[in-house]
């Protein structure tokens, strides 16, 4: 090559030129030479073992490039175009094996990042050969990969399906070396959810927990959590007797409560049949003995009766009515079966009931540290009853116990008489007031607190009255900082809305309350507003549930702290409100 055409060439050319001639002075007749930056040139030096290596590192460059040029998009043209040339052959070069442990990771990395179904057998191959503490990190980007196509609604083949599942059941977080892998695997079974799961899931959770710390990890804490969840997504109605199994076995009642009712909830018809079964006693009587002294006498009854008001079906309260009918109930299960009914729809069995609860339960009885009839009585305001404020003005004048225990009791009465007294019994709860506020005196703080909260629920009540549009305005009104109680107006204005705008009104008052939700950042208050509506639907709403899920999705997007400290509350109404409205 002249000197002249060297600087006319650039380096590429001249390179390109340089490699043909050295080819054609061997004697070897070529049409034409490879173009090192085609990924088709490097597709092919994949199956030369010496330039394998080198091969897979450049593919993976021709990916990363496209993607810095078409704007990190999996769509754009550009990228699509090398992702139609490289995913597939960089799959076979991970299932050929013959690779190196790193190499392995990276090419699986890599596959995972483009979320392209044309690469399904590499990680079938991963979860198929998975290693405890050999490969996890393959585990975690083949799990990876499931996520980004099963977010992407992409068709998933029948053997990569199989091979998730048999790798999460064969899995145990005691045994891998990285966390990571434990969290994507559980994150993939959730994603792909596939219909013919549930059964399976069923089965896990049958297996025996201890409370060895290796066997709460990979049973309690990964499979059985994992499974519990997973027929919550799929509401699975086939899985129902294995949740109850659950939920009367000791050790996972306790660890998995939460989940356990949460899936109840989402299965409500089925769960609801087979819980009240239990209450009825007649399924899994047997259980009830397994509870003994592994948990308080009438503790499993209490786990059902709170498992039914979750659900808030109708059939389910008149079961645990039925159930508190029963003579010499242990205390723990007639304070659970009353604690479950402010939880149902209203029925006018339901005050004389729960008062009846209270007055037959020990005083002194605790659970938690907390006398059973102060928290009973604590709750009293979610019954909505104005009827029932002299009742609690009266068991605070009588309560039981030392001076701690008296003004606990008091406190915890007050609060709910304060959310539901009208005009009428607002004297009388002045001079409770007052009495407690006198009793707080080496507490400044508590006595301010008492003194306030009913200082604000008077304002509301005196300027609405029985007005319930009033009592909608004041729930929008801006809520003044730095002032102890100031959101009592809020939580005092829904209460009222419901006692006042319930019977022919309730399904508008329902809608009214609804559009305010979002401009409620206050957690009392916001917690109070949805307690508001689920109170006014006793039929359920599948539409005020699904505008409620919008706005948690939201606020979880924005990550307003004030905000998500009611989002429990708010996702816990929102699935009442499916569950009553389910056929």
């Amino acid at each position: 090559m002249s000197p002249a055409l060297r600087k006319m060439l650039p380096l590429a050319a001249r390179s390109w030129i340089l490699a043909c001639s050295s080819v054609l002075l061997a004697g070897v007749s070529l049409t034409g030479c490879a173009d090192e930056n085609d990924p088709a040139t490097w597709v092919k030096r994949l199956d030369d073992p010496g330039q394998k290596l080198r091969s897979i590192k450049r593919l993976q460059e021709f990916f990363n490039d496209s993607m810095t040029k078409g704007g990190d998009k999996l769509d754009d043209p550009q990228v699509v175009a090398v992702l139609d040339k490289i995913v597939e052959p960089l799959a076979r070069a991970y299932t050929s094996g013959n690779l190196d442990e790193k190499t392995r990771e990276e090419v699986l990395q890599s596959l995972a990042s483009m979320k392209d179904p044309r690469a399904q057998t590499a990680y079938a191959k991963a979860l198929k050969d998975y290693e405890p503490g050999k490969t996890d990190r393959e585990l975690r980007f083949a799990s990876q990969a499931v996520i980004g196509l099963a977010t992407a609604q992409k068709q998933l083949d029948p053997a990569l399906l199989d091979t998730l599942w048999s790798a999460f059941a064969k899995y145990r977080p005691s045994k891998a070396t990285l966390s990571e892998p434990t969290r994507y695997l559980h994150d993939a079974i959730l994603a792909v959810k596939h219909k013919d799961w549930g059964p399976k899931a069923a089965e896990l959770l049958k297996a025996p927990a201890s409370d060895d710390v290796d066997s709460k990890k990979d049973q309690l804490y990964f499979l059985q959590l994992t499974a519990v969840q997973l027929i919550a997504e799929l509401k699975d109605e086939r899985a129902v007797p294995a949740l109850t199994d659950a939920l009367l076995t000791p050790i996972k009642a306790r660890e998995l409560l939460g989940p356990l009712k949460n899936a109840f909830v989402s299965i409500p018809l089925a769960s609801t049949r087979s819980l009240v079964a239990v209450l009825e006693g007649k399924a899994f009587s047997e259980r009830a003995k397994e509870f003994q002294p592994a948990m308080p006498a009438g503790y499993m009854t209490a786990l059902v009766a709170d498992s039914l008001g979750h659900i808030s079906r109708p059939e389910g309260r008149d079961a645990v009515l039925a159930a508190l009918a029963t003579p010499d109930l242990p205390p723990m299960a007639r304070f659970g079966l009353a604690q479950s009914l402010v939880l149902f729809p209203a029925d006018p069995r339901v005050v004389p009931a729960f008062q009846g609860a209270i007055a037959k339960l020990p005083p002194g009885e605790k659970t938690n540290g907390l006398e059973m009839r102060a928290g009973l009585m604590q709750v009293a305001s979610m019954l909505y009853d104005p009827t029932l404020v002299d009742w609690l003005l009266k068991e605070s004048i009588n309560a039981k116990g030392d001076e701690t225990e008296r003004l606990q009791t008091r406190m915890l009465t007050l609060d709910p008489a304060i959310k539901v007294m009208n005009v009428a019994q607002k004297a009388a709860v002045e001079e409770a007031v007052k009495k407690t506020e006198a009793e707080l005196k080496t507490d400044a703080t508590k006595a301010k607190y008492v003194r306030e909260m009913f200082r604000f629920a008077t304002e509301v009540t005196d300027r609405c009255k029985e007005d319930t549009s009033c009592y909608m305005k004041v729930i929008s009104e801006p809520i003044p900082s730095g002032q102890p109680a100031a959101n009592t107006k809020q939580v005092k204005a829904a209460y009222m809305a419901v006692i006042f705008g319930s019977g022919s009104n309730a399904a508008q008052t329902r809608s009214e309350l609804l559009k305010k939700v979002d401009g409620v950042k206050d957690p009392a208050a916001r917690l109070a507003l949805v307690q508001a509506i689920d109170r006014l639907a006793p039929e359920g709403d599948a539409n005020a549930a699904s505008e409620l899920e919008k706005l948690l999705e939201n606020d979880k997007k924005t990550g307003e702290k004030s905000v998500l400290q009611a989002a429990d509350t708010v996702s816990k109404v929102a699935k009442r409100l499916r569950a009553r409205a389910a056929k």
